[in-house]
């Protein structure tokens, strides 16, 4: 199993051209499709992304076309956003209620949420 984020789902896309794994999965990542030659034996794929980026969306539709027709196992998780809230990271086991507010605050106070 290869599993690659962002730019690594690109390198891990590429990488199973010439390893052989039970699978993939590309985060944040259409792939290289188009760049490369798909051999017979790619690993089933699983695309998970976040559809609200309607570019990468509409490039993981149009490989995981191409992948299908070649015969290929192909499956995808759309993530969905959802809002950050001062006590969403106290479900993190080990993160107290507490330390989910200080992180909310933080992020805040640096302009990483609104």
């Amino acid at each position: 199993m290869a599993l690659g984020a962002s730019s690594g789902g690109y390198f891990v896309s590429k990488l199973a051209t010439d390893m052989i794994f039970n699978g993939v999965i590309l985060m944040i990542a259409e792939g290289v499709f188009g760049k490369i030659n798909v051999p017979d034996f790619y690993p089933p794929t699983l695309f998970v992304h976040m559809p609200k980026d309607r570019t990468r969306m509409r490039l993981i539709s149009e490989n995981m076309k191409a992948l299908r027709q070649k015969g290929i196992h192909i499956a995808e998780i759309k993530c969905s956003e959802f809002p950050l809230t001062p006590n969403l990271l106290c479900r993190v086991p080990g993160l107290s209620q507490s330390i989910s507010q200080g992180l909310f605050e933080l992020f805040h106070e640096k302009g990483f949420i609104d």
